[in-house]
């Protein structure tokens, strides 16, 4: 195995571990948990950062524009991502950090 393909390897694995972890966690509610497996999906493995709109988890997750609003919102109040917000203006964007949280 070369060293590109078991940092791959990796990453997959980090991947599963992340969205299973959340998937488990009995205080998200489904929305959280489609919500945050739709960020795992779009995380950029080496900055656990991603770019994906509201629009697009929706799409997606197949949950209501405001369904993610308050999903992404109980995710940022238990401190399972982190929320950058964009401004006002077209074209500003909000990103997520994604969290490794323990199980309780």
């Amino acid at each position: 195995m070369t060293q590109q393909t078991a940092k791959e390897e990796k990453n997959k694995r980090r991947d599963f571990l992340i969205a299973s972890k959340s998937i488990c966690r009995e205080v998200l509610s489904r929305s959280a948990r489609w919500t945050y497996l739709c960020l795992c999906l779009h995380r950029n493995s080496e900055t656990d950062e991603c770019f994906p709109s509201i629009k697009m988890i929706a799409k997606w997750t197949g949950l209501s524009k405001p369904t993610v609003i308050r999903a992404v919102n109980e995710l940022e109040e238990l401190k399972v991502i982190e929320v950058h917000r964009g401004g006002k203006g077209r074209g500003d964007r909000h990103f997520y950090v994604l969290r490794d949280f323990k199980l309780e």
